[in-house]
């Protein structure tokens, strides 16, 4: 399978970039994740793993977050996301 396909096997990972209420954006997206959970896209079910992180925890995290930065398949991007993906990709050049 190709990176960016999925089959009914898969699971769906996602992650959410917050300025604050990480916690409160964790709630809504696992109901938002039961809810995609219980549709069907194409005859096929989906399950989902979403993880909020706030933008504040970013240095504690950096390696974890760099390889879903640069693996991962953008759906929508802010402005602090960018911010992020260039420092992660940045840094990870110097590291290397």
């Amino acid at each position: 399978m190709a990176r960016g396909e999925a089959d009914r096997r898969s699971d769906i990972d996602l992650w959410v970039l917050t300025r604050s209420g990480r916690a409160e954006s964790q709630r809504e997206a696992n109901a938002i994740a039961r809810d995609l959970e219980d549709r069907e896209f194409d005859g096929d079910r989906y399950a989902y793993d979403i993880d909020v992180e706030a933008v504040q925890a970013i240095p504690a995290y950096t390696e974890d977050i760099r390889e879903i930065v640069v693996s991962g398949i953008p759906v929508y991007k802010t402005s602090d996301f960018e911010t992020v993906e260039k420092l992660l990709l940045e840094e990870g050049v110097t590291d290397e």
